[in-house]
């Protein structure tokens, strides 16, 4: 599973100040991509192509929204009038190639997919972060995610942010057993007789 997250920011800036502030926030958005286990697989000259799961596929798309809210959340208040920053998700297994230590992505899958966020983020203007349809169904639980109204692509879902965690936890149940041996460690362990339980 390799999920493919575009950051796109459209720059609007004093012609000096134009190309040292964009490299600043690419270079930011690149941070934010690595430091939530992503790789960057290209900058251009408004955007930031990751991807995640190239190592280690558990969660990664729930890694990339995280690094889409944490850019967004960094970002987005801290941008002067005209700039904006627009992020979209899309999840697809796609074949990689490992050169000696390097992990290099399909160039055909590169390509389909930096065409779809790209659509994506040209169907829904003014959003923030936008996720594929693929994409929503791995993060339904984990965040808040809502339909694009009048957007011109089909299911193209907002992520608003995270979603409460008492909502979408399931129940604890048939663990009577369990939770009676816990508790009675937990007693135990206010005496001064704790160890260590795995």
């Amino acid at each position: 599973l390799v999920v493919a997250v575009e950051q796109e920011l459209e720059l609007g800036i004093e012609p000096l100040a134009t190309e040292h502030e964009r490299m600043r926030l690419l270079d930011e958005v690149a941070t934010k991509v690595s430091a939530f286990g992503g790789r960057v697989i290209d900058i251009g000259a408004s955007s930031v192509d990751g991807a995640f799961g190239l190592e280690l596929a558990e969660d990664a798309a729930q890694h990339a929204a995280h690094a889409a809210l944490a850019v967004q959340r960094s970002l987005g208040p801290s941008l002067p009038p005209p700039t904006s920053l627009h992020l979209a998700l899309h999840t697809e297994e796609v074949l990689i190639g490992r050169v000696d230590d390097r992990v290099e992505l399909d160039a055909d899958a590169r390509h389909s997919i930096h065409g779809l966020v790209e659509q994506m983020l040209a169907s829904a203007p003014g959003e923030p972060i936008v996720a594929s349809s693929a994409s929503r169904h791995v993060l339904g639980r984990r965040f808040l995610v809502e339909p694009v109204a009048g957007s011109a692509l089909p299911d193209i879902w907002r992520v608003r942010g995270l979603a409460d965690a008492l909502e979408n936890t399931a129940p604890f149940v048939a663990r009577a057993r369990e939770i009676a041996l816990l508790e009675d460690l937990l007693t135990q362990s206010e005496r001064g007789h704790g160890q260590a339980v795995l």
